[in-house]
């Protein structure tokens, strides 16, 4: 699953995170 996940989905996964956080916070 590594392979899935590029240098920009790594970015795009991290951008989601952080508005999770956001949101749920």
């Amino acid at each position: 699953m590594r392979t899935l996940f590029r240098a920009g989905d790594s970015q795009l996964l991290r951008n989601i995170s952080n508005w999770l956080t956001g949101a749920a916070g």
